[in-house]
């Protein structure tokens, strides 16, 4: 799942959506849905992470000074 950039409360509460819904449907179709790295020993995995991208107020990405 791909999202567009917004405000952090607002990010977490698509991520949470995100993760409620998916569960809800898999629950409807008689399925689990699992965000667990590898639920299953026998069978392959792969667990929902997201990456963070933090800008300062002006625009420029938190962390980054000029000549570094």
């Amino acid at each position: 799942m791909n999202s567009t950039y917004t405000d952090a409360p607002t990010s977490c509460d698509h991520f949470v959506f995100f993760k409620m819904a998916a569960s809800e449907i898999a629950n409807e179709l008689g399925l689990i849905c699992s965000f667990m790295p590898k639920p299953f020993a026998h069978l392959p995995g792969n667990g929902m992470h997201m990456h963070l991208s933090i800008r300062e107020q002006a625009g420029e990405q938190a962390g980054e000074h000029a000549g570094e």
